[in-house]
């Protein structure tokens, strides 16, 4: 028996320790199902008469139909002396809209229609395949409708790093084309890019005992901060010195208010508390600085809803990986929450 007890402890010692949570769960492969989801949801969107509906046209689509028909192209009269000029001015988005309405006698609002298809069949395929198909109706939220179809140079280029993170390693260089196309579509995928390489980067390093969890839970908080003080006063004098032509506008669209936020705020403190392996996994890394990140913006003003509808399929995954037994009351708050979020996007105002 003494020998029995002795191979136990032995065995107990001598075994290898646990490894640790992966950064990204492994997720099932991408299937026709989760592409047929993704087409058929996004060809309804497509096809629903969200302007008729809401009385009143996106703004943005509406200000790019004008620029695209009537105005001077911007990169006729920019200068282009220095390599960021090509990221601030994004080239890409000034002058393949143009190419493919005027070469391809396409018009804006078929290309406009295709953006917005392709935004939203991502996030379906995006949430199907690192969550379930049981979650697609959580999708339905006028972040994303406002997302895709008014806010379109940031639909089409997060929607690209999307999927470059989706690709398989073995097309790592699509994934990277993708990673260096998205910058020249809309800027702010610069910054989307370097989070989710830090993220990677503090994640290996809390796995290999680095880091403190408390620390390293601290430090994805305080990246939050970081950027919403980043993207308030920060941005406004950043482009001012670059001579981007947002400056003026970045403090006025920027801040949300405290009712508005205040589900965020709570799904923050939820998240804080799910311990370890909920917290290295990349996803919900991810959604911790983006939440901490609208939390700080009621100090320092920044954007919040165009950073959390480009974070709304990580945002779900994060709340539906939750524990058991509070994941019915976070759903559930969601849901009451996307319901007065609809009845101000139809009946009151605009996201």
């Amino acid at each position: 028996m003494s020998y029995l007890i002795l191979q136990d402890a032995l065995a107990r010692h001598t075994a290898p320790p646990p490894r640790p949570a992966a950064a990204v769960p492994a997720a099932p492969p991408l299937t026709l199902t989760h592409v047929l989801c993704g087409v058929l949801l996004a060809l309804l969107a497509v096809q629903i008469p969200w302007a008729d509906l809401r009385g009143y046209e996106f703004v943005d689509r509406v200000n790019y139909l004008h620029y695209f028909k009537y105005e001077e192209n911007l990169l006729e009269y920019s200068r282009f002396s220095h390599w960021y000029d090509y990221l601030t001015n994004e080239i890409l988005w000034h002058s393949a809209i143009p190419y493919l309405h005027k070469t391809w006698d396409i018009s804006l609002p078929t290309l406009f229609d295709a953006i917005a298809f392709f935004c939203v069949f991502t996030f379906v395929v995006f949430l199907a395949r690192y969550q379930s198909l049981l979650a697609l109706p959580l999708l339905l939220n006028p972040l994303l409708m406002t997302f895709a179809f008014d806010q379109m140079r940031n639909s089409l280029a997060f929607s690209l790093l999307l999927w470059a993170f989706m690709l398989p390693r073995k097309l790592l260089p699509a994934a990277v084309l993708l990673v260096l196309i998205a910058p020249f579509l809309h800027t702010s995928s610069v910054l989307f890019v370097l989070l989710w390489l830090c993220l990677t980067l503090a994640i290996r390093w809390q796995q290999k005992g680095w880091l403190p969890y408390w620390f390293y839970l601290g430090g994805l908080v305080f990246a939050g901060a970081v950027l919403s003080f980043a993207s308030g006063e920060l941005l406004h004098q950043i482009l001012s010195v670059l001579g981007d032509r947002r400056a003026e506008r970045v403090l006025g669209n920027a801040s949300s208010g405290l009712l508005y936020t205040l589900f965020w705020i709570a799904l923050l403190g939820v998240a804080l508390t799910q311990g370890r392996r909920y917290g290295t996994q990349i996803i919900c890394a991810y959604a911790i600085v983006i939440l901490s990140f609208v939390s700080f913006n009621l100090v320092f003003g920044g954007y919040s809803l165009r950073f959390l509808a480009a974070s709304l399929p990580m945002l779900i995954i994060t709340m539906l990986r939750t524990d058991s037994r509070i994941k019915p009351f976070v759903v559930g708050a969601f849901g009451l929450y996307a319901c007065l979020q609809w009845y101000y996007w139809l009946k009151v105002d605009g996201l």
